[in-house]
């Protein structure tokens, strides 16, 4: 029983899978290799949404451009890098965003209150007819 061609068929399917993403996983390794001192943790993190950012935001470059394949791997390469080298910035804002909107809902709900309550009062004001005034 010679199980050779079966391994290679399926070295092929798993390769048609994988290909598709080698530029997003290239771009960022390169960029995890220039960020020495990340944990494991991190790295992974990072490099998960560099080859996601990678894979959607390539095909709809490629797509809205019409660009050919090897085009939006060179671009895809690139994304890749620039997310895994953005997610700080984009967990930082993140961050800073939601405390800076738990800060500010107690000033939110004031105003809310308060024009309701204007809006409220000026209803029970009867309104002046034309005669008195």
């Amino acid at each position: 029983m010679n199980i050779k061609p079966a391994l290679i068929e399926a070295a092929v399917v798993v390769w048609h899978k994988v290909e598709p993403f080698l530029p997003g996983v290239l771009g960022a390794a390169v960029a995890q290799m220039m960020r020495p001192g990340l944990g494991m943790r991190q790295r992974f993190i990072q490099w998960t949404v560099g080859v996601i950012v990678f894979h959607f935001v390539s095909k709809a470059l490629a797509s809205l451009f019409h660009w050919p394949e090897a085009v939006a791997d060179v671009v895809g390469f690139f994304i890749a890098f620039l997310a895994f080298e953005g997610l700080h910035a984009w967990q930082k804002a993140a961050i800073e965003a939601g405390v800076s909107a738990i800060r500010d809902t107690g000033a939110v709900w004031r105003h809310l209150l308060q024009g309701w309550a204007e809006k409220a009062g000026g209803r029970r004001n009867p309104t002046t007819t034309e005669g008195e005034g």
